[in-house]
């Protein structure tokens, strides 16, 4: 260890020799003087040669006091160093970088590991280097789409997508609390449904029935089955689309394989859009499929024929719709009123016509046409006195002559309809056709009965498209007499009636929608060959992680960097987690393991996932999407118990091409400065070797033994394990030999043949043994030692997010490189203060985790990041009693929330405690570190001053004093810090705000206190601190009251 102090001992935790300052040795002089030299005044203030002569002797005499005062802090750090307590060494920052590739780059490329990277901070005019800490490679894939899937639940959430347009991917972060990767959060895209278009069938305005018949040639059972889960309101929702809104129909009835949907209300079924295909569906949608309800028997719904009908609803057999439009002529009449179909004045092939698109397109069905018939005689020429022949003889009949007209009447009509190509008949009732021919006095009810024609097509009358029937008259009696009486028809209260006697009609479109997926089953329905499923559960058992890549992501190491939200864990909380790929195996693609060297230990923490893709990707449609597909499937389905929802992994960000970086700069075969230095204490010499850079993280040390190594010796290290490289001539005879050694702690157990060799890191100085305690290299070869090492660490190292922007050498088709969160983790070597106080600890515990004070040392000796430190015996990271359970809480020097890399300092101490801690305990998931909860303590008080000018000013030194008290590292009373698990009492404010000058009073205070663990903010009663044993008091918000009392 290396004494970096001068002046007095650190913390006066040494003896003093000799306690006197220079003015007692002035004083002392001043007594002395009178007695040993009465000739000299001795006055320091006017002072003559002799009192200079004193002077200088006593700066003398106080240097070599100071020096005396060192001793026992020297001998105690030459102890120390005898034991090799060495300053805690530095820590490299670490930082997740994502690397881009040009536009339009060919292939993947392959980066080596310690690729260097280069950090600028403002104000900062050295970059900061960073390496790689592994290879990679930077595929050309893009991740495109992530889902997440429950089948039990019936569960698809889609997590991740990127903008076609700018291929960005929207945030996971959300406010800080990151996304569910799995459970029952997020919008659940499945649907479960089967759309079925017919435009003539669901062409609906009216009350009606529709009624759907399916069979299955190969189990009838199953048809019936099908019909009843289909009408099951628990299960289903059967619907129609009106007013812009799907609506359920009214009521649905199922049995013997026929489904029964009565729509009561006179609504339309609009046209809608679905899949690119517009006209007049309905759909029968499920609730879910969840396994854990009755709904997953939808599954079993299967047929492989459907006919379909609609009719005409109504439980008043006169009842029926009214006609969209009716034409005399050309003439339009009202639907409402009475009306002459034919005009006053009707003539031959006078047209009447009538037109109901509900009714007339319904194809293949009996439609009624009903209504009241009257008739109004109108006479052509209006009546005149009748014309008498005068003679002067007359017989009475003569003189009482009557006029009586011609009656004109429509004894024949035929009735037609529009087959696309022209007017044809129209098979109606007999009746329909003569029923204008003798007109009646009052109404009468009449009926127009006709099988729709299947050929019957929309066509404009009077400019108006719709679906029409006419009556042509075909003969009218009496037609051209001059004295004539027309009979006009008149009817009302046209009412049309639709009804089918069975289904006739397979469906136009059947469509299928299943996992965002859609599939025309239209044929299927139709044919009777194959079987339709609507409804499909989703594969599997397990829940999974599902991601949708472009392009196969082929090759490797590929890099997947999962940034988490923090959470604690315990060795039963970690699930298991299987990796898959998509394969294509000839025609079916199929599931197939990937390996992976998984670095979030299934997600329950931040890491990388790395995995090599194999070169038989298959490309597959899930979801509506069309990738090549990894998952990962938690195959204990632990994710899908409701008791787990608290602990489901949460992602803020998910990168592809995402490595770690280390900061350090990597120094390769460098040959160390040799030193030689001579202890006259011991009047022994030392040697050591100096590296150009401190301090180092990591080397790799080589020594020249070619003029001592044999044949039989190289064999027997080789054989050892122990690396060599060896040069060799022509012959084969040895040229050189380069032997690497092995680092040790000390070289108490060093042999005079063992190759090691011991570094102190803070000064980059490596020590060989000396012959004795360790091999002794040779020292007549100025090369004889060479060494790879990595320098770097340090706080400098903890860069903000976008620093790490350029690579020092460029890279072919790599277009840039950016850190897109802060780099942590890096802090500065340790202090000699520290390690005296850590260094009598190492004799307390003996390198032995035993008691809670053994672990807490411990751990502080693990990292140099480590400010505070407590251990929990017997709770687990949940804070949860378990009996040999120990949770060791640390506060990082760089604060609570420092991010995924607190991560790193939690592997190394956890590693730590394992190597040391007894047997029955030591194992992963039984020792864990955890972070404090932040206890945000806030002052709320009443401070009474004395005036107006006292305000702002107390107010500014009562935050600046609060700040300063609530530091959880440099705070407190004695400047210390706070304890994690100490508490807070509004006693301990009340001296700290009066010792501001001004204040007079203090009447009222108390403390807000805000609980922040994992991102959760709490409020939290003060009085129950003392239930947070893992807690650590830091600032919060404060409020005050400063007003002015006299």
């Amino acid at each position: 260890m290396t004494n970096t102090r001068v002046g007095s001992t650190p913390g006066g935790r040494f003896p003093v020799i000799d306690e006197r300052t220079r003015e007692q040795l002035i004083s002392q002089f001043g007594r002395m003087v009178p007695y040993y030299t009465p000739e000299w005044k001795f006055t320091p203030d006017d002072p003559d040669p002799g009192t200079a002569l004193a002077l200088m002797f006593i700066h003398l005499l106080e240097g070599n006091i100071r020096r005396l005062n060192q001793v026992p802090y020297k001998s105690f750090l030459a102890y120390l160093n005898e034991f090799q307590v060495d300053l805690a060494q530095a820590r490299p920052a670490l930082a997740h970088v994502t690397f881009r590739l040009s536009e339009g780059t060919p292939s993947s490329v392959y980066l080596e590991r310690g690729v260097q990277l280069a950090a600028f901070v403002p104000g900062d005019p050295e970059p900061v280097l960073f390496e790689t800490a592994h290879p990679a490679l930077i595929t050309t894939s893009k991740l495109t789409d992530i889902f997440t899937v429950s089948p039990k639940r019936d569960r698809i959430v889609r997590l991740y997508e990127t903008d076609p347009e700018t291929g960005e991917g929207n945030s996971l972060a959300g406010e800080g609390r990151g996304t569910a990767l799995f459970g029952s959060e997020g919008v659940n895209l499945q649907e479960h449904a089967m759309y079925i278009r017919h435009d003539d069938l669901f062409l609906l305005r009216h009350p009606a029935v529709v009624e759907l018949r399916i069979a299955n040639a190969h189990n009838a059972a199953a048809a019936d089955e099908s019909s009843r889960l289909l009408a099951d309101s628990d299960k289903v929702r059967w619907e129609y689309y009106s007013g812009g809104e799907w609506l359920p129909f009214d009521r649905v009835y199922g049995r013997q394989g026929t489904v029964r949907l009565l729509k009561l209300y006179p609504r339309p079924v609009d046209p809608s859009e679905y899949g690119g295909d517009t006209g007049h569906w309905i759909r029968c949608r499920t609730v879910a499929l969840d396994s854990r309800t009755d709904a997953a028997q939808l599954a079993k719904v299967q047929f492989d024929r459907m006919a379909m009908k609609s009719d005409f609803a109504s439980p008043d057999e006169e009842d029926g719709m009214e006609p969209d439009l009716l034409f005399s002529n050309d003439t339009q009449m009202e639907t409402k009123e009475a009306g002459l179909p034919f005009g006053i004045f009707f003539a031959p092939y006078g047209m009447f016509y009538i037109s109901s698109r509900e009714s007339f397109t319904k194809r293949g069905s009996r439609v009624k046409v009903r209504f009241r018939l009257g008739f109004e005689p109108n006479r052509y020429i209006p009546e005149r006195p009748p014309e008498i022949k005068w003679k002067l003889i007359m017989r009475k009949s003569e003189m009482d002559k009557i006029d009586i007209p011609d009656p004109v009447t429509i004894p024949l009509v035929q009735w037609e309809y529009w087959n696309g190509l022209n007017w044809a008949v129209l098979p109606v009732n007999p009746e329909a056709r003569t029923m204008f021919a003798k007109p009646w006095e009052g109404w009468q009810s009449m009926e127009i009965a006709f099988e729709c024609p299947p050929d019957i097509q929309p066509t404009a009358v009077n400019g108006v498209e719709n679906f029409w029937i006419r009556a042509r008259i075909v003969q009218v009696m009496n037609a051209f007499s001059p004295n004539a009486i027309y009979y006009s028809p008149k009817i009302e209260q046209m009412k049309i009636r639709y009804r089918y006697d069975a289904p006739l009609h397979a469906p136009q479109r059947l469509m299928i929608e299943n996992h965002l997926e859609r599939h025309d089953r239209t044929v299927e329905a139709a044919s009777g060959v194959y079987l339709v499923r609507p409804f499909q559960t989703l594969e599997g058992s397990a829940p999974a992680l599902m991601f949708g890549f472009d392009t196969p992501p082929e090759r490797g190491p590929i890099q997947l960097y999962f940034q988490l939200k923090p959470r604690p864990t315990t060795g039963e909380d970690v699930p298991f987690i299987e990796w898959e790929y998509l394969r294509g195996t000839g025609g079916t693609p199929a599931w197939a393991p990937l390996p992976v060297a998984d670095g979030t230990n299934g997600f329950t923490h931040s890491g990388i996932v790395q995995f090599a893709g194999p070169h038989d990707f298959a490309e597959h449609s899930f979801f509506g999407a069309r990738r090549y597909w990894i998952r990962a499937v938690n195959r204990d389905a632990r994710y899908d118990l409701p008791e787990e929802a608290a602990n489901v992994p949460r992602a803020l960000d998910i990168l592809l091409n995402t490595t770690l970086a280390v900061q350090k700069r990597t120094v390769r075969n460098e040959t160390p400065q040799r030193f030689e230095t001579y202890d006259t204490a011991d009047d022994s010499l030392s040697v050591y070797y100096a590296l150009s850079s401190a301090p180092v993280l990591s080397e790799e040390v080589w020594v020249d033994e070619t003029e001592t190594m044999t044949e039989d010796e190289l064999r027997r290290l080789e054989s050892g394990g122990t690396d060599t490289e060896v040069l060799r001539d022509a012959e084969g005879g040895i040229m050189r030999v380069w032997v690497r050694y092995r680092e040790v702690e000390h070289f108490l157990h060093s042999g005079p043949d063992d190759r090691h060799y011991r570094i102190d890191r803070a000064t980059g100085r490596i020590y060989f043994g000396d012959g004795l305690a360790g091999r002794k290299p040779p020292s007549d070869i100025g090369d004889a030692v060479r060494v790879t090492y990595a320098s770097g660490g340090g706080a400098r190292g903890n860069v903000p997010a976008g620093a790490i922007s350029s690579m020092q050498e460029a890279i072919a088709f790599v277009d840039g490189v950016t850190n897109r969160y802060p780099a942590s983790g890096g802090c500065d070597a340790g202090t000699v203060e520290e390690a005296i106080v850590r260094g009598p600890k190492r004799f307390a515990h003996l390198g032995r985790a035993v008691t809670a004070e053994d672990f807490e040392w411990l751990a502080r000796e693990a990292h140099p990041n480590v400010a505070k430190v407590k251990c929990l015996p017997n709770l687990n990271a949940k804070l949860q009693r378990q009996p040999g359970a120990v949770t060791v809480v640390v506060l990082p020097r760089s604060g609570v929330g420092d991010g995924a890399h607190f991560l790193e300092m939690k592997r190394d101490i956890e590693a730590r405690l394992l190597r040391q801690a007894a047997a029955h305990i030591a194992f992963p998931g039984n020792i864990q570190v955890i972070e404090p909860a932040r206890l945000e303590i806030g002052i709320v008080a009443n401070v009474w001053v004395r005036s107006l000018e006292d305000i702002i000013p107390v107010e500014k030194e009562i935050l600046r004093k609060l700040e300063q008290f609530l530091d959880p590292i440099t705070g407190n009373a004695d400047g210390r810090g706070w304890n994690i698990g100490q508490h807070v009492h509004p006693s301990m404010f009340f001296a700290l705000l009066k010792s501001v000058g001004p204040v007079m009073h203090i009447p009222r205070l108390s403390i807000d206190v805000v609980k922040v663990e994992y991102g959760e903010r709490v409020e939290w009663n003060p009085d129950r601190i003392h239930e947070l044993p893992h807690g650590i008091v830091v600032p919060g918000k404060h409020r005050l009251m400063i007003e002015v009392k006299d």
